[in-house]
């Protein structure tokens, strides 16, 4: 079959785990035999595409998240919620001379997302879409333009049209009731891990090893680190390292360890790849992550997980709907729960934590390893509805651009 896959940013341009999925979806759909095309934005922080991929990457979408334009910010929010007329004319192209059997939407925010779900509905196509977060966030912000645009377009039609893959209950609830529409749901999709992992490293006696690797940012709790650090050291718990991996507030979060005096317990260790970072979670004990509670899922847990370290984390996040007891800590986000279960770890035998680790890594590569996933969202791409036949998508596009234009002057 010819899948056609659209996302925001594709690598080697990278913001998180949405665009890394992404890719992964391409490529082993692409090995399992289906002819695969990529729609997406340019590059700008690279300067040539990834070697050797078994698919085709049209980098023709327009991408409002890496504008450089200086638009104001009801034109800003139009363009990126509602529709961008630039976008269906480069999806129109792309579907006239690629002829996909079946379209896949991962990350369309910023790309005029109620525009291309209501095009390729327009001119026959029951997509698939992966919902790794609220990819309608800016249209749900904006009421009475999103009503509008309703109204104008059917768009709640075409939302309804859509098959949706979402990666917890968590970011489904957010956008129905953002959107106020009811999505069609075959298949909750989880975070997954390599098929291939090496074997887990058991770790000696010594002080508890953990880790945080994330974006170094507020919300994603960067700060609590050092407020349960400095109440784990009140308490006279010092057998304890916590060495911290991504990119951000760097500068300030260095300064702030060493005004702190944590520098003994809280090393920042820069930013690895991501297959370099999965090998370096077997060399520690908990993984800290005390993101911001509407997280649409993490996919961080999952991989240090697999590799016996042990997710400790915010109890409400998407991830935390996969983990059971058994295979994490789950906590309210505050300094207090975070120290107490970093305690937990850091008091456990040293036997008793191994077995931890090792049955943790067990069950996680075998109920989320990547074959087993991406073999069922083939399946419902293949199960999805042929193509219907409508109007040419020339006639649809013109008649979407006239009504825009109209509308909005």
């Amino acid at each position: 079959m010819r899948f056609l896959l659209i996302s925001n940013l594709f690598p080697p341009e990278v913001i998180g785990g949405y665009e890394l999925v992404a890719f992964e979806l391409a490529q082993h759909l692409a090995t399992l035999g289906h002819e695969v095309a990529v729609a997406t934005s340019p590059l700008v922080n690279h300067n040539a595409e990834i070697a050797d991929l078994p698919f085709v990457v049209h980098r023709t979408m327009f991408y409002t998240g890496l504008s450089l334009d200086r638009l104001n910010p009801a034109d800003e929010a139009f363009r990126s919620g509602m529709i961008q007329l630039a976008n269906i004319s480069a999806l129109r192209i792309l579907v006239e001379n690629f002829n996909p059997d079946q379209v896949l939407l991962c990350n369309i925010a910023g790309l005029g997302a109620l525009g291309l779900v209501t095009f390729l509905a327009e001119i026959g196509f029951s997509p698939a879409i992966y919902l790794g977060d609220n990819v309608f966030n800016q249209a749900c912000v904006d009421t009475g333009m999103r009503e509008a645009f309703f109204r104008l377009f059917g768009a709640t039609k075409a939302l309804r049209s859509l098959r949706c893959l979402p990666v917890s209950h968590t970011v489904l609830e957010e956008i129905q009731q953002g959107l106020n529409v009811p999505l069609a749901c075959p298949l909750f999709v989880p975070g997954w891990v390599p098929d291939e992992l090496p074997p887990l490293v058991c770790r000696e006696s010594g002080p508890a090893r953990f880790v945080f690797s994330s974006r170094l940012a507020p919300h994603k709790g960067i700060w609590l680190l050092i407020e349960s650090a400095k109440h784990l050291l009140a308490c006279g718990d010092m057998e304890f390292t916590i060495d911290v991996y991504g990119g951000g507030q760097v500068p300030e979060f260095i300064q702030r360890v060493h005004a702190e005096g944590l520098g003994g317990h809280i090393r920042y260790q820069g930013m690895l790849s991501r297959d370099t970072m999965l090998n370096a979670f077997r060399e520690y004990d908990g993984l800290l992550f005390p993101t911001w509670r509407r997280e649409p899922l993490g996919l961080v847990p999952f991989e240090a997980a697999a590799q016996g370290c042990i997710p400790i984390m915010t109890a409400q996040i998407g991830a935390a709907e996969w983990f059971t007891a058994i295979d994490s800590i789950k906590v309210e986000r505050n300094p207090l729960a975070l120290a107490g279960a970093m305690q937990s770890l850091m008091m456990m035998p040293i036997a008793e934590r191994e077995a931890w680790r090792q049955r943790i890594s067990t069950n996680v590569r075998q109920r989320f390893n990547a074959s087993r996933w991406i073999k069922q969202i083939e399946q419902v791409l293949s199960q999805l509805p042929p193509r219907r036949p409508t109007v040419d998508a020339q006639t649809v596009q013109d008649t979407m651009f006239s009504t825009t234009r109209i509308w909005r002057d």
